[in-house]
């Protein structure tokens, strides 16, 4: 081995933000290059393919040396030992790394390459759909070159949004994030093999660890729901064996989870995304009786469960939202159709109607103002519409449709912009962005090559994820910003095929879940 021979090999990639056109941003890769051989760059993705002689990091090496990487985003080198299945000389593959942070955009694009190498470093092939905008580097060090030597290359391209793998919890196989709160805090489930078990955890960026929050012994499986900006949780515990349900609530303080129970019945569930306030608050729904109808409840930590009962003449209840001021949205059977309802301390139960003509209405979310949306039929059988209420004005419009019959609106942030899912003229399903302030029609958000898309989670600036069909018949996550409201961003996948965008972060960070090169989801978190 001549150490005089050595040089680096860097990769320097300069990549676009994810509302700018392009920004700069590197990545760095060192490898010990004997031979020819190829570097794969794909997405998220790195991998060898070795062609001739030593594998990198083999030659002279009774260990094999790694490959660092270092990007941006990591914040420090990442030693990655590639396996090699079919051994490490000749034609072999490596395996795959797939925790770059930046990954190459699918976009037709010309990637430049410099550098200092002791053989030669070109590109063979730029990224294009043909190729599923793969990038491959020929680093040859075969010509009459004794030993091996350490490259340095720098190449520039476009970037996709940051991707950063969570990965799993201990024991278990997949993963995915539910939630995330103003501080980049998230919640999310992680579980083995057939869903046989699961358990929720939390993470904070400060600390990045997934921290395991348990599932108690008489239970089989634990998942959030809802989390707040003080980092409670408030979440399900289920047991698989006997079909029983109960709600938790756990607080980074104390550490501890608790149990709420239910209103007197075996099962209780929290309210998605919008089921926890800030105040520690959890709505949700609960038998009231072992097998009976469900009413929709308030829990706090002074009055623990309250059942909210219902609308006159109703059997049942379903809460689906608080809001920071303790007011809770959902809807009610009034003795033959479900009406909207709004409940607060001071007058409980309201029926918040229908648009007119319709016979029936739901309400699915409610900001601090007290706008509520959600859905009513506008004709008697007929298709539901998104239903915007202000009860303080207490007024209810119809946002209209994409021009399909049925619609329905299920988030609102704080400005009152609402985010939803409708049916097209075509009959395709497509989310949709709604705007008070512009007194226009609904924006609608197109899909990622397929015939639908579904919005899952807005934040106070109106940007919007979800997961959308793709057009080779697969579905990613999304990130949709009014700022640019042409471009519906593909976040990609962990080297899979699908991906999902469950929530999102006040900064535009999404959260979800991402399937990797072996069809196993991680949890994930996007950023921009």
């Amino acid at each position: 081995m001549n150490k005089k021979l050595w040089a680096a090999l860097t990769v320097a990639l300069a990549v676009a933000c994810w509302c700018s056109p392009a920004a700069a941003y590197q990545l760095t890769v060192n490898a010990w290059i004997d031979g020819r051989t190829l570097l794969l760059v794909q997405g998220n993705t790195v991998r060898w393919h070795n062609l001739e002689w030593n594998a990198p990091g083999y030659e002279g090496q009774d260990t094999p040396l790694p490959t660092d990487l270092t990007t941006k985003d990591m914040g420090k080198t990442v030693h990655w030992y590639p396996d090699w299945p079919g051994g490490h000389s000749g034609d072999v593959w490596s395996s795959t790394f797939t925790g770059l942070n930046r990954p190459l955009a699918a976009v037709e694009q010309t990637v430049t390459l410099t550098g200092k190498v002791r053989g030669t470093a070109t590109i063979s092939q730029q990224p294009s759909a043909a190729n599923g905008y793969m990038l491959i580097v020929d680093l040859d060090d075969s010509e009459g070159l004794p030993g091996a030597a350490w490259y340095k290359v720098t190449l520039d391209y476009t970037s996709g949004p940051g991707l950063q793998d969570l990965g799993v919890l201990e024991g278990m196989t997949e993963s995915e994030v539910y939630a995330i709160n103003s501080k980049g805090q998230v919640c999310g489930e992680s579980w083995d093999n057939g869903y046989l078990s699961s358990r929720a955890f939390f993470w904070d960026p400060k600390k990045k660890v997934l921290q395991d929050l348990g599932t108690p012994a008489e239970w089989t499986h634990s998942w959030p729901d809802a989390m707040n900006s003080k980092g409670q949780v408030a979440g399900e515990l289920f047991n698989s064996d006997t079909g029983l349900r109960h709600i938790f609530l756990w607080d980074p303080k104390t550490q501890t989870m608790q149990d709420l129970e239910t209103l007197g019945g075996n099962n209780a569930w929290a309210a998605w995304h919008y089921g926890l306030s800030d105040k520690g608050q959890v709505c949700g729904s609960s038998e009231i009786s072992p097998g009976g109808p469900y009413h929709a409840f308030l829990w706090d930590s002074k009055n623990q469960m309250q059942d909210l009962e219902t609308l006159p003449g109703g059997a049942y209840s379903y809460a689906q939202a608080i809001n920071s001021k303790g007011q809770v949205v959902g809807y009610s059977d009034t003795g033959g159709q479900e009406h909207a309802f709004l409940w607060d301390s001071k007058n409980q139960m309201q029926d918040l109607g229908t648009l007119p003509g319709g016979t029936w209405s739901r309400a699915y979310a409610i900001n601090s103002k007290g706008q509520v949306c959600g859905e009513s039929n506008v004709t008697l059988g007929g298709p539901g519409h998104a239903a915007f209420w202000d009860t303080k004005k207490k007024t209810v419009q119809d946002l209209g449709t994409l021009g399909g019959d049925w619609i329905s609106a299920w988030y609102i942030n704080s400005k009152g912009q609402v985010c939803g899912r409708s049916e097209t003229g075509d009959g395709q399903q497509h989310a949709f962005f709604w705007d008070p302030a512009t007194g226009g029609g609904m924006q609608d958000l197109g899909t990622l090559g397929g015939n639908w898309s579904r919005p899952d989670a807005i934040n106070s600036l109106g940007q919007v994820c979800g997961y959308s069909g793709t057009a080779d018949g697969q579905y990613h996550g999304f990130f949709w910003d009014p700022k640019n409201p042409t471009a519906l961003l593909d976040l990609g996948t962990l080297g899979g095929d699908r991906s999902w965008g469950d929530d999102i972060g006040s900064k535009g960070q999404v959260v979800g879940g991402a399937e990797d090169a072996d069809g196993y989801e991680h949890a994930v978190i996007w950023t921009p």
